[in-house]
């Protein structure tokens, strides 16, 4: 039960400062930031991200369960992939990646 507890509230926070990030880039993008952003469905993974966290689990299974069932995790890895692999000289998405990176590490 623990994990419970303990793994949501993480994935919260970071997802908020995802956020915020997100917003920054928006705000400051240039038309190449605004495209990473769309390829990388971001919209899409914090909406999904933020519905996830604010779901109530009865144990550890239906937490992993709806985790790894849901679009939201292979959405996010495969961001996080792109963001990697293609994108890793893109200053303005580098502290993005970082936290996306922390994401990843608490749900795995």
């Amino acid at each position: 039960m623990c994990l419970v507890l303990v793994t949501i509230p993480i994935l919260s926070q970071e997802l908020k400062v995802c956020n915020t990030i997100i917003q920054e880039i928006k705000e400051n993008a240039i038309e190449k930031d605004l495209q990473i952003s769309e390829v990388l469905f971001l919209d899409n993974i914090m909406e999904n991200g933020h519905s996830l966290v604010k779901q109530t689990f009865t144990s550890n299974e239906t937490l992993w369960y709806d985790l790894y069932s849901n679009p939201w995790i292979h959405r996010i890895l495969r961001a996080n992939d792109l963001l990697h692999i293609y994108f890793p000289n893109e200053n303005s998405f580098q502290t993005l990646s970082h936290h996306l990176d922390n994401i990843i590490k608490d749900i795995t």
